[in-house]
């Protein structure tokens, strides 16, 4: 018996002690009724599960399993149509390069020095770890920094959990010639390991008990056919946002600092239902899509895809034919995002004859590998933000980033040159070294990440200012949208956040899949459903207008994310360029005798009240604030030679110039 019937107890009577009206609290006090008010929602969804199985196994359903000496094994949930289900764990050089980890690495192109210091990251999977493989074992200390529970058995009856873990955290003690087996974060603070029995209750006394856990990665899930070869899903259940996913948002919304990550699946290639029909399952509307199931459909989780380890003759990486696709059936992206997932270097607990080893190794595939190794690339992000900023990036901005960086892949299910996010690998591969330079460059100029909030009826308005066509404009949104209460209502997003960028008249709008096409590429329009939003300009210098807003009405204050990238810079506060009166009484030159750039409004009407400088990689280098002035001086003895770009506030509007610095 685990310890969970004492922290039951404990749970339910800390659910009696807070009687106070929800809007006489301080912020502290509201944030621990909705800690309480989320377990109390994860007893409950628990304990409704818990009846039906028991009824379950009280009559002996024929479709429950059972073990070597024929004694059932407990379900881990029900579909909603009340068939047992079992989380089944998905099987299927180093671990870098697919997601260009090397680049944040000692000795990497962008000088860092990353291996997860200063974060806790949890691994939740199928029964025990072999905590002491030689792969855990930190050679500083000697010791291992995987938290288990002695609670739990420490019986190792498959390598899964030692092959998942060990794309985190392996120490990269045994190599060959061919492989290297080196983890993405050895230097996690600590790795905390569970099986998947009680796993709900247990991430959220992780994250009260950490305040540096967040990140987990969850490689198993609910397949659509089981390994018994029995379906588990009627059509209509396939593809639904359920009773999981509502759990796993909510805990997203009361923790906004935590990411779950999860495995898409390796249904891609599930055999034929019927010969000659080329589906995969009764009901299915399109080949090859619509095979996402519960728990890999919630709005705020990171649903990673797999792809192979080779690319293809174009030079693109080649989409795993295992990996399952979606999208949700409201048309959410999912999965959002893919990496390597085929023939990945892991350690091992047991050898050839089913023995607990401590040095053992082999190359494995499935999406259990590319979740990991998506989770391990994130660690490192939230380790380099934390460094810059000193705390963690929300949950939101997290994810955002990953897939505002990531590679498109343009060739999958047959398609081919087919730019912008699809229903089989998302916004495409993982990329740390992109992702990495934004949170440098943010660091310098403190534009392209943003972390805001958004009132009821409030409209965020930005100006964005492209000097340098080398580098195209994107810029995204990403928000953690409150869970779906009505399972049955049609959409799953409650507070639809919308962003424009708009330039000379043209509007340009996100990328959105089609729920009435699933097998179809995205296109660009008002996307009404997923809570990230990519909105991909193009490169064509000059200034642009973003702004966001909502429809409907907002529940409460959302807090939302907004990245940007590409060669310019980024104009804070909700004002509008109006440029065409400024344009001629606006100067701007270098002065080679003082070795400063003089500005010169030549419109005595208007002052000018702030001027930054900016180089042509977007970096920011001066900031001059000074009040309703018509002559500016800014020293330029410490610029080098070369092309700059000025971005001068005035009453009566911004606008930017270039200028040549000899």
């Amino acid at each position: 018996m685990k310890k969970y019937i004492l922290i039951l107890l404990s749970l339910i009577c800390g659910c009696r002690t807070i009687q106070k009206n929800h809007n006489d609290l301080s912020e502290d006090q509201r944030v621990a009724k909705e800690k309480v008010f989320l377990k109390d929602e994860v007893l409950k969804y628990q304990m409704t599960v818990d009846r039906i199985i028991d009824s379950l196994i009280e009559i002996n359903d024929p479709r429950l399993k059972k073990d070597k000496n024929n004694n059932i094994i407990r379900p881990n949930d029900i579909s909603p149509s009340g068939k047992p289900l079992y989380f089944e764990t998905t099987h299927g050089d180093n671990l870098f390069a697919s997601i260009k980890a090397e680049t944040v690495k000692t000795g990497g192109s962008l000088g860092l020095n990353l291996f997860g210091d200063g974060v806790t990251v949890g691994v939740w999977d199928y029964g025990a770890i072999l905590s002491n493989h030689e792969e855990f074992i930190n050679p500083n200390t000697g010791g291992s920094v995987i938290e288990i529970d002695e609670n739990e058995s420490q019986e190792v009856v498959d390598s899964h959990p030692t092959n998942v873990t060990s794309c985190i955290y392996a120490q990269g003690i045994f190599h060959t010639d061919e492989y290297d087996f080196q983890g993405l974060a050895p230097n996690v603070d600590k790795l905390i390991y569970r099986d998947w029995d009680n796993r709900d209750l247990e991430i959220i006394i992780a994250l009260d008990g950490n305040s540096d856990f967040v990140l987990s990665n969850h490689s198993y899930g609910f397949p659509i056919k089981n390994s018994s070869g029995n379906y588990q899903y009627d059509a209509s259940e396939i593809g639904i946002y359920g009773g999981r996913d509502k759990i796993l948002d909510k805990n997203a919304n009361t923790y906004p600092y935590y990411l779950h990550v999860t495995s898409a699946g390796n249904e891609g290639d599930l055999g034929e239902y019927a010969d000659g029909t080329g589906l995969q399952y009764a009901g299915q509307e399109f080949n090859k899509y619509d095979l996402l199931t519960n728990g890999t459909l919630a709005k705020n989780i990171l649903t990673v895809g797999a792809i192979s380890n080779e690319t293809s003759l174009f030079g693109t990486a080649l989409p795993s034919a295992f990996s399952s696709s979606g999208p949700a059936d409201d048309g959410r992206i999912k999965p959002e995002i893919v990496a390597r997932g085929e023939r990945v270097p892991v350690a091992r607990a047991l050898d050839q004859d089913g023995n607990e080893n401590t040095d053992s190794y082999g190359l494995s595939s499935g999406t259990s590998f590319s979740s990991p190794i998506t989770a391990g690339g994130l660690v490192l992000l939230q380790e380099l933000y934390k460094n810059y900023n000193q705390r963690f990036m929300l949950s939101a901005t997290l994810k955002g980033l990953a897939c505002h960086t990531a590679d498109d892949i343009k060739h999958w299910n047959g398609f081919k040159d087919i730019v912008g996010p699809d229903p089989k690998t998302g916004y495409g591969v993982l990329n740390l070294e992109k992702a990495a330079t934004l949170i440098m460059n943010d660091s310098a100029n403190n534009t392209n990440l943003q972390e805001l909030e958004l009132n009821n009826d409030e409209e965020l308005s930005f100006s964005y200012t492209l000097t340098d066509s080398s580098e195209p404009f994107i810029a995204s949104i990403s928000w953690t949208d409150p869970a779906k209460e009505n399972l049955s209502a049609v959409l799953d997003l409650v507070n639809d956040l919308d962003i424009r960028v708009e330039k000379d008249g043209e509007i340009y709008y996100p990328w959105k899949l089609d729920a009435n096409a699933k097998n179809q590429a995205a296109t660009k329009g008002d996307n009404f459903v997923d809570n990230l939003e990519k909105v991909d300009v193009g490169t064509e210098i000059g200034t642009y207008t973003i702004t966001i807003t909502h429809k409907a009405t907002l529940k409460a204050v959302q807090k939302v994310s907004l990245i940007v990238s590409g060669g310019g810079f980024l104009t804070l506060g909700n004002e509008k360029l109006e440029t065409e009166d400024l344009d001629n009484t606006v100067l701007a030159y270098h002065n080679i005798i003082k070795d400063v750039i003089t500005i010169r409004n030549l419109d005595s009407s208007n002052a000018i009240n702030n001027t930054r400088i900016f180089d042509i990689n977007g970096r920011m280098l001066a900031n001059k604030k000074q009040a309703s002035q018509q002559l500016v001086e800014i020293d330029a003895s410490a610029l080098n030679s070369g092309i700059y770009f000025l971005n001068i506030q005035t009453e009566k509007g911004t606008l930017s110039i270039k200028t040549l610095v000899k």
